[in-house]
């Protein structure tokens, strides 16, 4: 683990604290703006972070007890590439996790290829869903230059510690023409507006909501505008985007978590500032 002292997104080397709390930090960057956490994993200590435990516990009505929802959001998801790429082909999930979306893709007839860097989910697509799934880093792995047709990053990017060099690593594998479809939680949507609020209001006595919305294992907090500027300064053109949301059910919340998730997803429908950002980007250069 190392201090963070250079933005991936932007290369800026000045931050601005934000928030504190008992198991990390998180900055802005002063030049462009995106939130990050103060400190950088290694490829060792990232491995840890997404072990058995973390798919069989800690977030295991994410990826295991609620399989027919996710499936589901899945297959809107499927409906959405589907409109914008309607010739099947090659298409690549990076963290992919444990297939479900793979799963549904292939079931779409999509020819489907997974990266993963959690071995444990790795090995349980591959041996219970019968998927090819790469066990590691994207960016370790020099795949062919244009050769695949979708690559998605479903809750991805986020997670990842250089999420400006993966999506520079996505253009470069893309066929000429091909998208990136990739989604993940908005730090400017409602309920995670009000936590941070919470927090400053209080001069960070109430840490609690706002630990919620910057998770140690996010190393990324975007906002509308620089998950959008993400893709479009490293080569591709945004030509679709649709607010969305994370089912209360699938949260790792307490019950009540999990109430106050579902009135807040109706609420920000309404007024459009979803949980989620699905944004979809065409390669055009």
């Amino acid at each position: 683990m190392e201090n963070r002292g250079e933005c991936n997104i932007c290369k800026g080397t000045s931050f601005r604290n934000v928030y504190t709390y008992r198991t990390h930090g998180v900055l802005r960057c002063t030049r462009c703006k995106t939130l990050c956490r103060d400190v950088i994993f290694n490829r060792e200590e990232s491995e840890k972070l997404y072990s058995e435990e973390y798919f069989c516990d800690l977030q295991k009505d994410f990826f295991h007890s609620n399989r027919e929802l996710r499936e589901r959001a899945f297959r809107n998801k499927i409906e959405i590439i589907d409109s914008v790429y309607p010739s099947k082909g090659r298409l690549l999930d990076l963290g992919c996790a444990i297939g479900t979306f793979l799963k549904v893709a292939r079931e779409d007839s999509w020819e489907v290829e997974g990266v993963e860097i959690s071995e444990y989910a790795a090995k349980y697509a591959v041996e219970k869903e019968n998927l090819i799934v790469h066990n590691g880093d994207l960016l370790d792995m020099k795949l062919p230059s244009d050769s695949f047709d979708v690559v998605t990053m479903w809750d991805m990017v986020d997670h990842s510690e250089t999420p400006n060099d993966v999506v520079k690593e996505v253009h470069r594998i893309l066929k000429p023409g091909g998208i990136v479809a990739m989604d993940t939680f908005m730090d400017d949507a409602l309920l995670f507006a009000l936590a941070n609020l919470m927090y400053k209001l209080t001069f960070g006595m109430v840490k609690g909501p706002s630990f919620k919305a910057h998770p140690i294992h996010h190393s990324h907090y975007f906002s509308t505008k620089t998950f959008k500027s993400l893709l479009e300064t490293n080569g591709f053109e945004v030509i679709f985007q649709k607010g969305s949301y994370l089912e209360g059910a699938v949260t790792s919340l307490g019950t009540m978590g999990k109430i106050v998730v579902s009135f807040f997803n109706g609420l920000s429908r309404i007024i459009g500032r979803e949980m989620e950002l699905c944004i979809v980007g065409r390669k055009v250069e």
